[in-house]
């Protein structure tokens, strides 16, 4: 069974959604003229409604076996949290629920490569939209999902 990280004030909920993406060869096509890089996406909640993300989160995160290795596609409020037990710093995209006002679910997420927090990372409550494949770690004796994220766009400060 997973288990969560407290987090001040809010606790991320990791219960990943499946959906589906289909991507048909036109817009694979319309992508490879904007971009050197074509990245399939596998489950593209960007473009969902708030409350089909929040379905979709919770799909995700009760069969998150099954969602291993997939290509996500995510946006919502960066957040950040240093926890003393391990020493380390936790990064999230932070996902409003139906009203918008209250991130109070999302993914935890590591950028691949070798980043450097803070340098690497943008401010506190940053909206931003992180492309990665859900992947697990163990810590403490627990598993954890999260994305590896290998595209990061702030979308506004």
């Amino acid at each position: 069974m997973m288990k969560y990280k407290p987090v001040p004030l809010i606790i991320v909920c990791l219960i990943l959604l499946c959906i589906t993406g289909c991507s048909d060869a036109e817009e694979a096509s319309d992508a490879e003229e904007t971009s050197d890089i074509v990245i399939n996406i596998d489950i593209d909640l960007s473009e969902l409604s708030r409350i089909m993300v929040q379905a979709e989160f919770q799909n995700i995160h009760t069969n998150w076996e099954e969602n291993m290795g997939k290509t996500i596609r995510v946006n919502g409020l960066y957040y950040y949290l240093f926890w003393e037990q391990t020493g380390l710093h936790y990064h999230y995209v932070m996902i409003a629920e139906g009203d918008d006002c209250c991130p109070r679910t999302g993914f935890e997420f590591k950028l691949v490569g070798d980043s450097v927090f803070p340098d690497d990372y943008p401010a506190q409550y940053t909206m931003i939209e992180v492309t990665g494949i859900i992947s697990r770690y163990e810590e403490l004796g627990v598993t954890y999902l999260y994305l590896a994220v290998d595209e990061m766009v702030i979308l506004s400060s």
